[in-house]
């Protein structure tokens, strides 16, 4: 061991590296300046890494676990001593142990590499290890809200494979609960779609937004025996632990289609349906009419035609009641043609002023109107069709006219409130009132409360007050007290729809 130490100190077989060639005082200069820098960068280095450990301060060597900073610090310590023996054999030729401490320094270095290999290895595999929990936990977490979904929920990672479904899903399409995981979602696409949908879904991926798919139409799916069925698909992309997913909410339309087409071919028949019952209503009132214009002719022809001695005071009644039924059976035929169409027909809103239908309704009703009608307060301007309305209110102030006949000053007052998106208007007469067990059946076609041959009309015109009002989206109401006053109320919109 002696001997091998003596070698390892002797160098009188060696020159000092000064000797060796021809050196000029700067490159010497120069060569001992930067191995005295290095070596005292190195102690510098040393020193300050003892004064972190010291001070209990976390470095980056700490940090990649314990026992690494001890073999750092005697690496930046050969280092330094290396340098300074690079300045030494300048002036004595200590080769052989300048060789030993760089075959030492070499030998350190690659095992703190090797150490930082492996360290770095299993630091990326726990990550990963890390990563892949995390991606657990939170596709635990997904799963558990996709499971509580009222509506079928898969999600598909960028591969197009399904990585999440519930079980509504499955029932959706006919499989079985475990089924569809890991399977291509293309599974679920018509024959002949798929590839058409491959593309679709990487164009998707190259730009996901949330949106929902078919834009208010259903899309076709595919069921696990082959059938088609119609689908609402609402897609959201997301991104968890690192890895991107898009989550689809799909909504069986099946249902909803088909009573969609049996709405339409009801709709359609209904619609067949009300024309025929025009036609049949319009062709009934002509063919109705034509005898009893025969009949109220051929009144006037013996009224003109037969002598005065043919006529006494009881066939004076019988002609005035054969004219005046005859006239009423043609009123009533009228009647029935504007209630069969009440609400059916296609009406372009405009703007009014209730006073000025007022004003016309007094008009058409004559002498008594003008005295008795009154319009109360601040009446509204509307924006609706006018025909059914006026039709409304000249049925309600013609009707209260009428049974106020034979009251001298009776009076009838029409007002209107507001309330919500329309008005309560309200036709109010002193006349003889109604008995509470009528106020529905006066509703009714045909009902009279009073003898036909007492009071002119034919029991249409609350029928047909109610079925407008109705079809406008309103309601009609009845209050009286008999013998005082009776109130028809009745809503109808501001605007129409």
């Amino acid at each position: 061991m002696s001997d091998w130490g003596a070698l390892l100190l002797d160098s009188s077989d060696f020159l000092p590296l000064r000797e060796c060639g021809h050196w000029s005082r700067t490159h010497l200069t120069v060569h001992l300046v930067a191995d005295v820098a290095l070596c005292v960068a190195g102690l510098v280095a040393l020193a300050l890494v003892v004064i972190v450990r010291r001070g209990g301060r976390p470095n980056r060597a700490a940090s990649w676990g314990v026992g690494w900073s001890a073999p750092l610090m005697g690496l930046i310590s050969l280092l330094g001593v290396i340098q300074l023996m690079e300045a030494i054999v300048f002036f004595h030729p200590a080769y052989r142990v300048l060789g030993l401490l760089k075959l030492s320094a070499a030998v350190l270095t690659w095992l703190f590499v090797a150490g930082l290999a492996l360290r770095v290895g299993r630091h990326a595999r726990s990550a990963d290890a890390e990563k892949g929990a995390a991606f657990h936990d939170a596709e635990g977490l997904l799963q558990m809200a996709v499971d509580a979904a009222p509506c079928g929920m898969l999600a598909v990672n960028e591969q197009g494979l399904i990585v999440l479904k519930n079980a509504e899903t499955a029932r959706i399409f006919g499989y079985e609960p475990k089924e569809l995981l890991g399977k291509s979602v293309e599974l679920l696409v018509p024959e002949g779609m798929a590839d058409k949908h491959a593309q679709l879904r990487s164009g998707y991926a190259a730009h996901p937004v949330a949106r929902r798919m078919g834009k208010r139409q259903t899309l076709p799916g595919r069921r696990k025996d082959g059938s088609t069925l119609p689908l609402e698909i609402g897609l959201n992309p997301m991104t968890i632990a690192g890895q991107r997913i898009v989550l689809c909410a799909i909504v069986d339309r099946t249902s909803a289609v088909e009573n969609a087409r049996a709405l339409e071919q009801k709709t359609a028949e209904l619609e067949r349906i009300n024309a025929e019952l025009d036609g049949f209503a319009a062709a009934a009132s002509h063919d109705l009419k034509a005898p009893l214009r025969a009949i109220l002719n051929t009144a006037t022809w013996l009224e003109e035609d037969l002598p005065p001695s043919a006529w006494n005071d009881e066939t004076r009644q019988y002609m005035r009641l054969l004219k005046s039924r005859a006239a009423r059976m043609e009123s009533l035929l009228d009647a029935l043609l504007q209630y069969a169409r009440a609400g059916r027909t296609d009406l372009v809103p405009e703007q009014f002023s209730v006073r000025a239908v007022i004003e016309d309704i007094v008009l058409l009703l004559g002498e008594q109107a003008e005295r008795a009608v009154v319009a109360q307060g601040e009446l509204p301007v509307l924006h609706t069709p006018r025909v059914p309305f006026e039709r409304v209110l000249y049925n309600l102030i013609s009707n209260a006219v009428k049974h106020a006949r034979g009251k001298p000053n009776c009076v009838v007052q029409v007002g209107a409130r507001a309330e919500g998106e329309g008005y309560i208007f309200e036709v109010t007469d002193d006349g003889p009132g109604i008995p509470p067990e009528y106020f529905e059946s006066i509703f009714e076609v045909f009902t009279t409360l009073r003898p036909r041959d007492e009071v002119e009309g034919v029991g249409m015109g609350l029928a047909l007050v109610k079925k407008v009002v109705e079809s406008h989206g309103g309601r009609v109401t009845v209050t009286s007290t008999p013998g005082v006053r009776t109130t028809f109320s009745f809503y109808w919109p501001k605007t129409f729809p």
